[in-house]
């Protein structure tokens, strides 16, 4: 991809070549075969006071690049995505990074099965995986929400995080909660929406659930933060 002045937005070619990569990328990765991993937030972000108050900055911009991480701290690997992100406009405490670059690691991606474990975690009686099927890459969706790509026009409040939690050298941006706060582009509505999300049903998992989101809450909230980004573009 052609670079980016950093005092300037990026144009609509750019961007649709960017979008286009982003396609291709995202049904590449339909092809393998997907796992759905359920995480629950202890936290509620309901409105937008949750959202500033949980997060540091906040920022709207233009997925540059995304890639598989994989972080090794224990025998078997946790899948991430690393995403390049052009800041194009500042929404909370965050004037200073606008048309600059941002790194964020996304929970969930790529990841082989053997890295993920599928060798230790297989029932006794099934059988033993060849070295061929365990190198094969699967995709990991967090609550069955796939991860950003080139090209989505995002609005993200983040937290940064020291680059050791990850093993990295320097530090990086994090979304909270997994997904709670960031808010995907819908290029025909042109709002900001928070990702729609597939949790595995588990009786367990459901008692942890006691003051789950109101659809109502989630709508004003897409909503709020569709109106700041105008209001900041503006």
């Amino acid at each position: 991809m052609e670079n980016i002045d950093k005092n300037q937005s990026i144009h609509s070619k750019q961007l649709k070549k960017l979008k286009e990569y982003g396609i291709a990328m995202s049904k590449e990765y339909e092809t393998k075969e997907q796992i759905i991993t359920t995480s629950l937030a202890m936290v509620e972000v309901n409105t937008m006071e949750d959202v500033e108050d949980l997060t540091e900055i906040g920022i709207e911009g233009v997925v540059m690049s995304a890639e598989p991480f994989v972080f090794h701290k224990y025998e078997n690997g946790a899948p991430f995505t690393k995403i390049v992100v052009h800041v194009r406009t500042a929404l909370h405490n965050s004037e200073e990074l606008v048309g600059k670059e941002i790194t964020i690691y996304e929970p969930g991606g790529l990841i082989t099965k053997e890295e993920l474990g599928f060798l230790e975690k297989r029932a006794p009686e099934a059988p033993t995986l060849s070295q061929e099927e365990l190198s094969e890459e699967v995709v990991v969706n967090i609550n069955g929400i796939k991860n950003s790509f080139p090209g989505d026009e995002v609005a993200l409040y983040l937290v940064k995080v020291p680059g050791n939690e990850l093993g990295l050298e320097e530090d990086f941006y994090q979304i909270m909660a997994d997904y709670l706060t960031r808010f995907d582009k819908n290029d025909e509505t042109e709002l900001y929406e928070r990702p729609d999300t597939e949790i595995v049903s588990d009786d367990s998992l459901a008692e942890l659930q006691e003051n789950p989101i109101e659809i109502k809450d989630l709508e004003l909230l897409n909503e709020t933060i569709s109106e700041i980004a105008e209001e900041k573009e503006g």
